[in-house]
């Protein structure tokens, strides 16, 4: 009885899922496709380059495979980030066959600007809950995280 119990719960997450988390989602990527279009000429994907070259990905192999894209695509993303003088490239003291990936002051203070908007964003959506179910909304993401690496 409880492995019914137990898949019907789990159907119900699926369900509650689609219908909650894709909607957040479109707002928030469609605010920061925005503001980067608008306020500083790139788009929502140079923005992900960019946090991912500031996270450790510093070479064109290691944002291909943490995007799961194509570094063709990927490489077209950064020769634009490089041409915007947002990134820079050097060749790695360690295997000068490696091309390194480094973010510039302005690439750094983009992205900084970035989600501090996301920030403000997301604290306005969430502003619209009481304590209790903020309190709520955290258990979730805890155990939501735990699914999530």
């Amino acid at each position: 009885m409880s492995k019914n119990i137990s898949s019907s719960l789990r159907q119900d997450a699926v369900e509650l899922f689609w219908e909650a988390i894709p909607p957040i989602w479109h707002s928030i990527r469609s605010t920061l496709d925005k503001n980067a279009r608008e306020d500083f000429d790139i788009t929502a994907g140079h923005f992900h380059v960019l946090r991912r070259i500031k996270g450790g990905d510093t070479t064109i192999s290691d944002l291909a495979d943490s995007s799961h894209t194509s570094r063709p695509v990927v490489s077209r993303k950064v020769d634009s980030l490089v041409d915007k003088g947002l990134v820079t490239r050097r060749e790695s003291t360690e295997d000068r066959r490696f091309t390194m990936l480094e973010l510039t002051a302005e690439g750094h203070r983009i992205l900084e600007e970035l989600r501090r908007r996301n920030r403000v964003l997301l604290e306005e959506l969430l502003g619209t809950l009481n304590d209790h179910e903020l309190e709520i909304v955290i258990e979730a993401f805890f155990i939501l995280k735990k699914i999530s690496n």
